[in-house]
């Protein structure tokens, strides 16, 4: 397999990070996420509430995110 297809695992976590504003998203734990909400604009916020939402919805995450939304 080739990185630049997206099918190795290089590929496949670039594949996973874009668009993503918190780098190292899927390696980062709750705590670590939720230290970085405060420095995300209301867009990028949502933009990780709706990825998290679809991949491993985790509740520590999604109150973090919530509660800077409104």
């Amino acid at each position: 397999m080739h990185k630049a297809d997206g099918k190795g695992r290089d590929g496949m976590h670039r594949m996973m990070n874009d668009g993503l504003p918190i780098k190292d998203y899927q390696k980062l734990t709750v705590p670590q996420i939720c230290s970085h909400v405060s420095e995300l604009t209301a867009a990028q916020r949502s933009k990780v509430r709706a990825f998290e939402a679809s991949h491993k919805n985790r509740k520590g995450v999604m109150e973090a995110l919530s509660g800077r939304l409104h």
